[in-house]
């Protein structure tokens, strides 16, 4: 009889940069919103070193360990390359949404400074916050132009990104540990990956093998932005009864297509 291996449980800390690192989605096949596991690649449930974990859904992670008669679908090198091609993939989408989200491309002196400390500066933020929606949303409406399915749905990903940092960058108005006293980004990432998770579970009223067209994605994509984008403004609206902003004006332009 095999004996079982064992099983150490994974790290908290490392839990929550493997899962950030990835947006909780799985590197196979890029799907917001699925059930996820961290998957040990050496299948060693004891090694719980960052290199060799990584995050799957539950079907591809059921790939990664099915041994058919041409052995796995999904060998540890494929695993590892999908791996590293996604965390670089994402780190660039949330380079360049915190670029535009935290204004630092503007040159302004406040920039890179937590905005509570002077809420001056918060309607000087939303303006540029509103500019540069506009600059997202542009480049955006490129990939959705494509017309190709995953161009399309890389496109509301991004803007999710930069939605992601408006958010974070909001949240510094807030009194210190408001939200969490662990990482903020973390934190907010975590809130996005349930909208995916609860979209997804709500749209998903096929079964396990019947198809569900090229746009169920893209739909559940397209709701999670949406709720997304509704959370800045509710924060907005409350952070604007602390200074002197008219937000119906800011909100008129914000939605303005």
């Amino acid at each position: 009889m095999k004996d079982k291996k064992k099983r150490v449980k994974i790290p908290e800390d490392i839990q929550v940069e493997v899962l950030y690192s990835s947006d909780r989605t799985c590197c196979v096949c890029n799907e917001r919103g699925k059930a996820i596991q961290i998957h040990h690649i050496d299948d060693e449930p004891s090694n719980n070193k960052i290199e060799n974990l990584v995050v799957l859904c539950l079907y591809c992670h059921d790939d990664a360990h099915i041994v058919g008669g041409s052995g796995k679908k999904l060998n540890s090198s494929q695993v590892i390359k999908y791996r590293d091609e996604w965390i670089m993939r994402v780190k660039k989408r949330r380079d360049a949404a915190d670029e535009l989200a935290s204004v630092k491309s503007v040159g302004n002196a406040n920039a890179g400074i937590y905005y509570k400390e002077n809420f001056d500066s918060l309607e000087w933020y939303l303006s540029e916050l509103t500019r540069m929606k506009k600059i997202t949303i542009g480049r955006a409406k490129i990939r959705w132009a494509s017309g190709i399915s995953m161009e399309v749905k890389m496109g509301i990903y991004e803007v999710i990104d930069f939605y992601q940092e408006a958010l974070v960058e909001l949240a510094t108005y807030y009194p210190e540990n408001h939200f969490t006293e662990n990482d903020l980004k973390n934190y907010i990432n975590e809130i996005i990956a349930n909208s995916f998770q609860w979209h997804r579970a709500i749209s998903d009223t096929y079964s396990k093998d019947e198809w569900k067209g090229t746009m169920f994605d893209q739909s559940i994509a397209y709701e999670a932005m949406e709720e997304t984008e509704g959370r800045i403004i509710d924060m907005v609206r409350h952070l604007s009864m602390r200074c002197n902003i008219n937000y119906n004006e800011w909100e008129k332009d914000w939605k303005k297509k």
